[in-house]
């Protein structure tokens, strides 16, 4: 779906088309989960939101809309705040990851029949 990029007209579009498939693409991957591994599916997750805000971030600067929050840190601290969101969202990614499977060793070590 994104090798049509290189077809849209200007920028722009591009981004704004980039911005939709990534978005169809993380609510999809989110409600289907389509891997058996919890974890698996918060990578997969984290990684579409990583890349819904790197098109997010292009359709800004393309669009002018960053242009006072660039004008006011430069382009370096601009960079650095863009580095700054995608670790983020690398480090929570990795907690929820962590999280999620250490509840399902968890659950795999409680018994399951009953006691009376």
């Amino acid at each position: 779906m994104i090798a049509v990029l290189p077809l849209l007209g200007s920028v722009l579009e591009r981004a704004v088309f980039g911005l939709l498939a990534c978005a169809v693409a993380a609510v999809l991957g989110r409600e289907l989960e389509p891997f058996t591994v919890t974890t698996v599916n918060t990578l997969l997750s984290g990684a579409q939101y990583q890349i819904f805000l790197t098109f997010l971030a292009a359709l800004a600067i393309l669009s002018g809309a960053a242009s006072s929050l660039r004008r006011y840190l430069g382009d370096f601290g601009f960079g650095l705040v863009l580095v700054a969101v995608n670790a983020t969202v690398f480090f929570m990614v990795g907690t929820l990851a962590f999280i999620s499977a250490s509840t399902d060793r968890k659950m795999k070590q409680k018994p399951l029949g009953m006691k009376w």
